[in-house]
């Protein structure tokens, strides 16, 4: 039983949430880089301000949840669809908010 390698790059390739892993990985490591560079910068005196923490957390919860949305979206629909829908969901929702402060 032998599959060719266009098929097995068209299955492999077409699964969105292969890709979440990888890319929450990345911003794991670029974001514990960050952090040591700057506790580095600061002599090992970061400052850390405790009431932002949890915010902070959960914000990065919460767009964990919509990056695994736009993954699923982008599986079933195709970017040139889901793309637009998306950013203009997301725009005509948060823009009037922020022109109005």
């Amino acid at each position: 039983m032998s599959v060719s390698l266009s098929v097995c790059l068209s299955l492999c390739l077409s699964v969105g949430m292969d890709y979440v892993f990888a890319h929450f990985t990345g911003i794991l490591a670029s974001s514990t880089l960050y952090l040591v560079i700057y506790s580095a910068a600061m002599k090992n005196k970061p400052r850390v301000y405790p009431e932002v923490i949890l915010p902070g957390f959960l914000s990065g919860v919460m767009w964990g949840v919509a990056d695994i949305g736009w993954f699923i979206a982008n599986d079933a629909l195709s970017q040139p669809i889901s793309f637009p829908i998306i950013t203009s969901v997301s725009r005509s929702f948060f823009l009037p908010h922020l022109l109005s402060t």
